[in-house]
């Protein structure tokens, strides 16, 4: 995707929630919730990026799950305080919208995946659908593998790391992706800084040299570059055609307009990323006023679906499009896509490539990097609370 074509996506973006209180019943209360800490292994065992040790092959979801007096069940990635979500107890979940605000009123703040899965499913609409689509949104939303970490800092990899990061590029183009990311920022703290700085070229060199043209590719260094690093990077090669890089360096308006003025000095169409560290969407309104950042990317188990929402309505005027940040979460992957095909101010999704077998998502496919959301209530997730990898947490009833 080019620079044209991005800013034609990100025009005007508009969206509002359907009013869902006179489709609920509002004598539906909510009279069990339950805690659970869930476990999904990872595909690879995952390494070091710029900033932190290895990551390991495991992930854990913290998920809260709503039960009704009717029988119907939500759930959702929630980290709220235990004392927030007891004042669900008894709650109805026709309340539970405010009609003023389009947003859920609770004591759980960003933390309302539960609620909003609840909702689609005792209205019998898909999350997606509880947001207004908007025109030309699409009905599959585009991702991107974000796991190629430091493959060649693990000592099993050491001594074969070229032919390692080929597989990984095999592995993640057999899972449907056509679109990866990849880590840099050896010389922040593992290595020596040129040293570092040149293995970072040396494995996208590689990677695109493996994958091809056509896969799309993209840099995330973790604040481990600075200005003048970024734009040598840029310049290592023609042929990286980078198609975003992400937080190169610290958040700073000035050094991404000077940036903004490299990248079209030199006629490339590298879109800069960044917001993913940002716990609110407040502090990056004077990056979205400034027009510093192309491609926002807010932690969706961060700021929750809501929060999402706000970050695509808020940047789309001023040319941004939203890639939430994913990472480490498998029920968040699946929540984010109903952010996607609600509206068209869409850059592209994250995936950890995590499997659970507690957790079933049937109708979620992903073909030529893209994924297929499907119409089913709710996130369209089911939950096996049975399973070896689900730890309960604690059970509340009425």
């Amino acid at each position: 995707m080019n620079r044209r074509q991005f800013l034609a996506l990100a025009a005007a973006t508009a969206f509002a929630p359907l009013a869902l209180a006179d489709q609920i019943d509002p004598d539906i209360k909510i009279t069990r919730i339950s805690a659970f800490d869930v476990a999904s292994k990872r595909v690879k065992f995952v390494g070091k990026n710029a900033r932190l040790p290895d990551h390991g092959d495991t992930a854990r979801d913290p998920i809260v799950l709503l039960r009704t007096n009717n029988g119907i069940e939500g759930f959702g990635y929630c980290r709220a305080p235990l004392d927030k979500v007891k004042e669900l107890l008894g709650a109805k979940p026709h309340d539970l919208l405010n009609t003023q605000s389009h947003r859920i009123t609770s004591g759980l703040a960003a933390q309302t995946a539960p609620i909003w899965d609840l909702l689609g499913k005792l209205s019998g609409k898909p999350v997606y659908q509880l947001f207004e689509v908007t025109p030309n949104s699409s009905p599959k939303a585009r991702v991107y593998d974000g796991s190629v970490y430091f493959s060649d800092l693990l000592e099993q990899h050491a001594q074969n790391w070229q032919d390692r990061f080929k597989w990984e590029v095999d592995e993640i183009r057999a899972r449907g992706h056509n679109f990866l990311k990849v880590k840099i920022g050896r010389g922040a703290k593992w290595m020596e800084r040129s040293q570092g700085d040149q293995r970072d070229i040396e494995v996208l060199k590689l990677i695109r040299a493996h994958g091809g043209k056509d896969l799309t590719i993209a840099a995330d260094a973790n604040n481990g570059y600075d200005l003048d690093r970024t734009k040598r990077l840029l310049e290592s090669d023609p042929d990286l055609n980078l198609a975003f890089i992400e937080e190169m360096f610290e958040e700073n308006i000035e050094k991404y307009h000077q940036l903004k003025e490299y990248l079209a000095a030199h006629k490339l169409n590298t879109l800069i990323a960044d917001g993913e560290t940002n716990p609110t969407l407040e502090p990056l309104k004077r990056f979205i006023a400034a027009k510093a950042i192309d491609i926002y990317q807010l932690d969706v188990n961060q700021v929750g679906v809501d929060g999402l929402m706000d970050e695509a309505s808020l940047c789309s005027p001023q040319g941004g499009t939203i890639a939430p940040h994913t990472w480490g979460t498998h029920v968040g992957f699946y929540a984010q896509l109903h952010v996607a095909r609600a509206n068209c101010n869409w850059y592209a999704g994250e995936q950890d490539p995590l499997i659970c077998e507690a957790l079933t998502a049937d109708g979620y496919t992903l073909k030529d990097g893209y994924v297929t959301v499907p119409d089913s209530p709710g996130f369209g997730l089911k939950l096996n609370t049975d399973a070896a990898t689900v730890k309960p947490v604690y059970d509340l009833k009425v």
